[in-house]
């Protein structure tokens, strides 16, 4: 048991220690968690290329071998970039292939900071507001239905 313990100790002592300070500045280390977006906005002067990617079908229709089983259908690229105008206030704009209806689509996204948590306040609270919107350049397609004349 104390072996388990010492090996554990030296575990935490070799990843090196926490510092409660690192928190209370930044509650995640990047604008995005996953596709979405955090509390986070990008310092002053700062800009931040992104290239996305989401896999096609892992199984079942349009999945398996023939497609390496996802990883070689497109489901979605994205590519685009964005600067921090503020330490406060990031804008970017983005380039997606878009899936069925909605595609070649131009992203639009602006973020503020409202609140950032500090070491010294009582309250451990980010809070950012974020605004997404999306224009299609696809060609307007003509109906070519007619209506009945009565």
């Amino acid at each position: 048991m104390l072996n388990k313990i010492s090996l554990i100790l030296l575990l935490f002592n070799a990843l090196g220690t926490v510092q409660a300070q690192d928190f209370a500045y930044r509650t995640f280390k990047d604008t995005r968690i996953i596709n979405a977006h955090s509390v986070e906005t990008l310092p002053k002067s700062k800009l931040d290329i992104r290239i996305g990617h989401r896999f096609g079908d892992l199984f079942g229709a349009g999945g398996g071998w023939t497609t390496f089983y996802g990883l070689e259908s497109a489901a979605d690229v994205m590519i685009g970039g964005e600067y921090g105008i503020t330490n406060n206030l990031t804008a970017g704009v983005y380039r997606s292939k878009g899936t069925g209806e909605l595609r070649q689509l131009v992203n639009g996204v602006a973020k503020y900071r409202i609140l950032r948590q500090q070491s010294d306040a009582p309250s451990a609270i980010s809070l950012t507001g974020v605004g997404i919107f999306s224009i299609s350049a696809m060609e307007k397609i003509q109906s070519k239905a007619t209506l009945p004349v009565s």
